[in-house]
Order: structure tokens, then sequence, then C-alpha cells
């Protein structure tokens, strides 16, 4: 039995000594805050039973709120009706990225072609809009000035809105 006291002993000292070196050389925190404000304007028409059209604008700021842009999209899209609860829609965006501080006049252009489905369900009190899109960006560098896209990136976004009536 002494020598597993000794063991148990041993073994916690090791340990303490340890966790204690561990938070020696942890870093310190360090938080920012900024204000930022992120607008955005969304609309769907519908034309007739099959066709329609997306509209979707964001404007983004940095810091202090209004005074300083981060980025902004204009994103336009024609909309295919499969039936009144499922939509297929295929658009352009152009989307405007302003780098830094120091480049006040500067933008980083995007020329995005996007394709989307989005479907709907009714439950009880629930209504749900879920959707999957795929963005193809093209980008051009800063430094270069390029008139010529320089890379392509491919995302894949998704995402659920819950519309509850509350009675």
């Amino acid at each position: 039995m002494r020598k597993e006291n000794k063991f148990l002993r041993s073994f916690l000292i090791c340990m303490m000594m340890f966790i204690s070196m561990v938070s020696a050389w942890a870093q310190e925190k360090h938080t920012e805050h900024y204000n930022q404000v992120w607008l955005a304007y969304f609309n769907q028409t519908r034309f007739s039973d099959k066709w329609g059209l997306w509209t979707d604008i964001h404007l983004r700021t940095k810091e202090d709120f209004f005074t300083n842009f981060s980025q902004s999209i204009l994103r336009f899209g024609l909309t295919y009706y499969l039936n009144d609860a499922t939509k297929l829609t295929a658009g352009y965006a152009y989307v405007s990225n302003y780098p830094g501080d120091n480049h006040k006049d500067v933008t980083q252009p995007e020329h995005r072609a996007w394709q989307q489905v989005q479907w709907h369900n009714k439950y009880a009190k629930i209504r749900t809009m879920q959707w999957f899109r795929l963005e193809e960006k093209f980008k051009r560098k800063i430094l270069t000035m390029l008139n010529w896209p320089v890379g392509t990136l491919s995302t894949i976004r998704c995402g659920t809105i819950f519309i509850c009536r509350c009675l």
C-alpha cells in the first residue's frame, strides 16, 4: 500500500508542476472591439407562374459604424419556379472589397457567377426556407492592376431560415 501511495503522490506532484509550467507559457488574451454595420436588402419578385427575379444588395463597414467600408455586394439572378415550394436561380454578383486603411481609394473587385436551389417546407406552426448556393469567384490582383481574372474560387453556401407564426 505504501508503494501505491508514493506513486500516486509523485504522480500528482508531477502533474501539478506540469500544469503550472503550461500556464506560465500561456499567451495573454488580446481582445479588439469593432463597431461594424452590415446592411442588406433582399427581394424576390415573381413575374409569372415560372419566372422571377432575385435581388440582394449588401453594404458592410469595418470600424466606427459608417466611416470605413469593408465590402459591398450587388447580386442579381433569374429564378425559375419548379413549383411553389422549389426554385432554381442563376445569376451574377459584383463584389467590391475595400482592403485597408492605407488604401482608402482602392477596391478589389470580384465577379461571381452563382447558382442556387431554394425550397420551402410548411409544418404546423413553422415554415422553413432552405437553400444551397454555389458561387464561382473571379478576383483581380490589386498591385498589378490586371484586367483579366487571375483566379477562380468556388464556394458552397447553405442556410435555413425559420419563420414562426405565434398565435
